[in-house]
Order: structure tokens, then sequence, then C-alpha cells
């Protein structure tokens, strides 16, 4: 009978712990879903802050010049140019299917869909501008480079424009031309 009594008390202690709710994450998700494609894969958006920040040796007045010779040498036509507020960039670009010889799928992810990646079937509006100000050290300047996208789809569905996010390779070409064309300079 004690036996009995045991096992009795030992089921409703684990059909009670088994309702107890969960502790929620101790940080939130570094993540959040925007849709699900045709695959059931999901597109996911950051929720991370959206700009590349990066810190160059040298004051504004010569980061600038580089600034606007990255943008060139990256087929990024300016459309938004505040010399005064430090922004250099195109807020709505119509994005080549190839950015300095590389594929667009290197800069922006678009998710999947049945015949692969959705940034090879459409047309991609761009957004990336850069902002410079000044650095925390004398002589410094931080650059922030804000890069994302939509993208409409190529095969005559009128579907909404899919929110495209950057990979990161478009502000660090940025980055790097900046940086080689100072060293040059310097």
């Amino acid at each position: 009978m004690h036996h009995r009594a045991l096992l009795a008390l030992l089921a409703l202690l684990a059909a009670a712990a088994a309702c107890a709710p969960t502790a929620p994450p101790a940080t939130p998700a570094p993540d959040r879903v925007l849709a699900v494609d045709a695959n059931g894969d999901v597109i996911r958006r950051s929720t991370a802050d959206e700009h590349s920040r990066f810190t160059v040796a040298a004051p504004i007045d010569k980061v600038w010049p580089a600034l606007v010779l990255a943008y060139a040498e990256m087929g990024i036509e300016p459309a938004v140019v505040d010399r005064e507020a430090g922004r250099y960039g195109n807020a709505n670009f119509q994005a080549p299917r190839r950015i300095n010889g590389r594929p667009l799928a290197q800069f922006y992810h678009c998710g999947s869909g049945l015949t692969g990646p959705n940034i090879d079937s459409g047309r991609l509006t761009a957004n990336v501008v850069t902002t410079l100000r000044p650095g925390t050290e004398p002589g410094t300047t931080l650059a922030s480079t804000y890069a994302t996208g939509t993208l409409r789809r190529n095969d005559g569905t009128s579907t909404d424009p899919i929110v495209c996010a950057s990979t990161g390779a478009l502000e660090e070409s940025l980055r790097q031309s900046i940086e080689r064309r100072l060293a040059g300079s310097l």
C-alpha cells in the first residue's frame, strides 16, 4: 500500500511539473520571421542594428573624398550628397546584376523560391547610405553604412516586394576601398 501511495504521489508531481509555465528566454531572439516561402523556408530579418560601423584613422576631410570614390568604384550613383551632415549614398537605386564584378547575391539575401535565390529572379531596389561623423579620438572618423533593399520579382505576378537584408559584403567592400584610398594618400 505504501508503494502505491508513493507512485501516486510521484505521478501527481510529474503531472504538475509538466503543466508549469516555462520561463521566458533570458535574451531576445536575434531575428524575427518575416515570411515563409513556397518551400517552407523561413525568411528572417535581424532585429539588430542594421548599420555597419567602423572607425577610420583619418579626419572627415580626408575620408569624404575616399568615400565618394569608393561609391563610384562600386557603381552606386549618389542621390544623397550632404557634406555638412556627412551623408552620402543612394536610398533608391536599381541595383545591377553585378556590383564591382561580383554577383548581387553576394551582397543581398532576399530568401529563396522554387527556382533558387529570389535575388536571381527579380529587380533589387537598394538603399545604401553612409554617414560620417568625427570619431572619439582626434583625427579619426566614425563611418556608419546602412544597406537594405526590396526585390520585385520578374515573373509577372503582382506580389508584394520582398524585403532583402545585406550580407555585410557591400559595407565591407566600401570600407576596404576607403581604407585602400586613404593608405595611398597618406
